[in-house]
């Protein structure tokens, strides 16, 4: 095997293993997109709760807490879209190289 078929068998390698990750980082986001719907859904449903049964006091700090919560979810789900980004970009590049390799420049 000479060393341009090893580097091409390596880049890949390292595209099915990108494939694998980008899989593994799109099911989480879109895990992520759920779970920040659900927090929208019960807190608002818990504030109306509050307002009717409680205080008013009691309403807004439940809304404080749903807010505060959904804010670190949403920064979460942001560095997985990052992550997709950056990961997608990376196996671009790694295609080219293919391309450029086999002299494929369509590709």
């Amino acid at each position: 095997m000479s060393a341009k078929q090893k580097r091409l068998q390596l880049l890949r390698r390292q595209i099915q293993r990108l494939d694998s990750r980008l899989a593994e980082l799109n099911d989480l986001s879109n895990r992520y997109s759920y779970i920040r719907l659900a927090i929208i859904i019960i807190g608002l449903l818990l504030t109306f709760v509050a307002l009717s049964q409680s205080t008013q006091r009691n309403a807004v700090l439940i809304f404080i807490i749903t807010m505060a919560i959904f804010s670190l979810v949403v920064r979460f789900h942001r560095h997985v879209k990052m992550s997709i980004e950056q990961h997608t970009i990376y196996r671009h590049i790694k295609q080219t190289h293919i391309a450029r390799m086999q002299l494929d420049w369509a590709a």
